[in-house]
């Protein structure tokens, strides 16, 4: 009788702890997520905007500081959606080593840069931004700008001027 005692005493204890539930704290989950404006189409019908820089003399270039003219384009983007209000130009390319807010030239002249900047004089290097507001009628954005050839050293050598500059947007 003692053993089985012992035996029933030992289960009791054993289903006893099995039977206890163990919780841990509670946790709150936050779901986070954004929803944005859709995208603009680019007016260029997928081909890169060219912007053709005017013929310039080397002796125009012979000290540093000196530039060509301005050449003006407009960036255009369409079709945007009639809540997007503002569209946002973010700019890419390889900076010049003189100077971080132009661009490496990679045509054969030497000693010169590439300089892009909106046409109220904002310098549009790698990385800036450009916001402008959506007009409300046409559901399109106009970028004004500009760009030119620049030297930070002078003592420009003649040759081809090509400079590559990425634009991606971002709305609201």
């Amino acid at each position: 009788m003692k053993g089985l005692m012992k035996t029933s005493s030992l289960a009791l204890v054993i289903f006893a702890g099995l039977s206890q539930s163990s919780f841990a704290d509670p946790t709150q989950i936050n779901i986070n997520g954004t929803v944005v404006a859709s995208a603009c189409t680019v007016d260029n019908a997928g081909a890169p905007v060219q912007v053709t820089l005017d013929t310039l003399e080397a002796t125009a270039l012979a000290t540093a500081g000196e530039s060509g003219g301005w050449k003006t384009f407009d960036l255009k983007l369409i079709n945007c959606p009639a809540t997007t209000t503002v569209s946002t130009a973010t700019f890419a390319g390889t900076p010049a080593t003189a100077n971080a807010n132009l661009y490496t030239n990679t045509g054969t002249a030497t000693n010169v840069e590439v300089e892009l900047q909106n046409t109220a004089g904002k310098q549009l290097g790698n990385g800036a931004t450009y916001a402008v507001d959506v007009d409300a009628s046409t559901h399109e954005v106009v970028y004004p700008l500009q760009a030119r050839a620049f030297t930070t050293a002078g003592s420009v050598m003649p040759g081809t001027i090509i400079g590559s500059v990425q634009a991606t947007f971002t709305y609201q």
